[in-house]
């Protein structure tokens, strides 16, 4: 996206809770594809990154949640590709979020990728951190006792 910031722009970024429609389902699919592809990144699907996806599939309106989890599975595994479809620095920084709230950062694949696909979507390492940082304290937060 930072290679067309020259050109003039299409229009304003939206944020998600602002789309419909098509535009809506096609960064929906964007999302869970970066959701995907983050909790394969160690090799493998475990069970509770399985419902995480199906969670989230479900809320979007995906009825066959299993057939298109397989389906993505069958894709490569590339931070690249996923970059080349983000149009502006928010869809970048939803795609990294999206990305590092589907894992469980437990192997050194999954940094490995979520650097990589950082990378890619072109976020500044100060940004990353903060993210990281944000999503870190997100998670320790649900899971604390009350």
């Amino acid at each position: 996206w930072q290679q067309n910031q020259s050109a003039p722009a299409a229009g304003p970024p939206h944020p998600l809770n602002e789309l419909a429609g098509a535009e809506l389902d096609a960064r929906a699919s964007l999302l869970v594809r970066a959701m995907v592809a983050a909790a394969r990144a160690d090799g493998h699907i475990d069970d509770a990154e399985r419902l995480k996806l199906q969670q989230y599939l479900t809320e979007q309106g995906q009825s066959d949640t299993a057939r298109w989890i397989d389906a993505e599975l069958a894709r490569p595994l590339d931070p690249q590709a996923l970059a080349r479809e983000v149009t502006d620095m928010e869809q970048a920084t939803e795609v990294y979020l999206a990305s590092l709230l589907a894992v469980e950062v437990d192997h050194f694949m999954e940094r490995s990728y979520l650097d990589g696909l950082a990378a890619a979507l072109k976020i500044a390492p100060e940004e990353k951190a903060a993210l990281d940082s944000e999503v870190e304290e997100t998670k320790r937060t649900a899971i604390e006792p009350s």
